[in-house]
């Protein structure tokens, strides 16, 4: 069987990549752009793909507002993917046309990576841009919750410690989940903090509760209350 070359006619591959929902462009090894996809094009402002062929990778930069500093990075960068002939993962932040044609910042991750001749010198780049701006938006969310979540736990946490009484709270397996100051500093520890994820029974060497059948009864009421769903008033001494 004769073995046949395959090809994909210029137009086929266009239209190919323009219905990708990515950024995609490829340049030479002076940066000048050789072709991408529509939607790379239209990003940075241009109307069609050919309008951006045969420019620098610099002039496609300026065509948004983008400050010198990522622009000179970004040449870096590819730079450096060439000489080194290797490719790399990266994230921006930069201001790119929508479908409206109006500027809006974006968070993109982009791969890059070196192109090659049949003798395996680099002859320029290749990058594809995914728009990873809602998750970016997602993350600072996310990090925002964390954060009011933690401010109020320290809120609660002042509130318990201002109590003139002993409070702590565990799991069913008898581990420390916090406690107050008074009771942490009642057992030899600076901050309740440092209870937490401690067997209850750890507890004790800095104290005079050290009997072991004291224990196993405390550890028996204990459960007897979870069990049972219904509090109860115990009285200890020697603490």
């Amino acid at each position: 069987m004769t073995k046949k070359n395959f090809s994909i006619p210029n137009r086929l591959f266009q239209d190919i990549i323009d219905a990708v929902p990515v950024l995609i462009f490829w340049a030479d090894a002076e940066h000048k752009i050789l072709g991408s996809n529509l939607k790379h094009a239209k990003a940075f402002g241009y109307s069609s793909v050919d309008e951006l062929v045969g420019l620098s990778t610099l002039e496609v930069l300026s065509h948004v507002r983008m400050s010198n500093e990522l622009k000179g990075q970004i040449c870096d960068e590819h730079n450096q993917i060439m000489q080194s002939k290797t490719g790399g993962v990266f994230e921006y932040t930069a201001s790119l046309f929508n479908e409206k044609g109006n500027q809006e910042t974006y968070n993109y991750i982009s791969y890059k990576y070196p192109l090659f001749d049949e003798k395996g010198d680099v002859i320029g780049l290749v990058g594809v841009s995914s728009d990873i701006t809602d998750i970016a938006k997602l993350k600072v969310t996310q990090q925002k919750l964390v954060e009011a979540q933690k401010k109020s736990e320290q809120i609660f946490q002042n509130i318990i410690d201002a109590v003139p009484a002993l409070l702590f709270w565990t799991d069913t397996n008898h581990i420390y989940l916090g406690g107050n100051s008074a009771h942490a500093t009642t057992f030899g520890f600076q901050k309740a903090s440092q209870l937490i994820g401690m067997p209850v029974s750890e507890t004790f060497p800095n104290t005079n509760l050290t009997n072991e059948k004291f224990i196993k009864e405390m550890y028996e009421k204990h459960t007897n209350i979870m069990k049972n769903k219904l509090g109860e008033v115990i009285e200890y001494n020697g603490i």
